[in-house]
């Protein structure tokens, strides 16, 4: 199964070359652990401005729970941030909506192009 989702993964630039807001939190698994748990805990839909309020963990139980550095951890949140897709403020921390769209746009691709199981194909 590995060569055909690797295949099918190639032919589709969203794999290849990420959408700027997630290409920070693509690369290895760490990294997409935290955009995993990034955008699983939406509070509320996106505000005005654009920002969608998470339930996030801090840098440092992220590290304890991922086996990585806390400072690991926080660089890979500072470049996101830098990006203007992530940050804290009195409200909470929040995540951008084009963010979160994204990843949902990468979820997605990830189900379309994975093969169906068999007894799925013989319907």
């Amino acid at each position: 199964m590995h060569p055909i989702f690797a295949r099918r993964m190639l032919h589709d630039p969203l794999y290849y070359a990420p959408l700027p807001s997630i290409a920070p939190l693509v690369n290895t698994t760490i990294e997409i652990s935290v955009l995993n748990e990034m955008t699983r805990s939406q509070k509320e839909t996106p505000s005005d401005d654009g920002r969608v309020y998470v339930h996030l963990g801090s840098a440092s139980a992220m590290a304890k729970h991922y086996g990585v550095s806390r400072g690991n951890i926080a660089r890979l949140l500072s470049k996101v941030q830098k990006a203007g897709h992530y940050g804290q403020n009195d409200s909470g921390t929040w995540v951008s909506a084009q963010l979160l769209r994204d990843h949902h746009l990468l979820q997605a691709l990830k189900w379309r192009i994975a093969p169906q199981p068999i007894s799925k194909r013989n319907k």
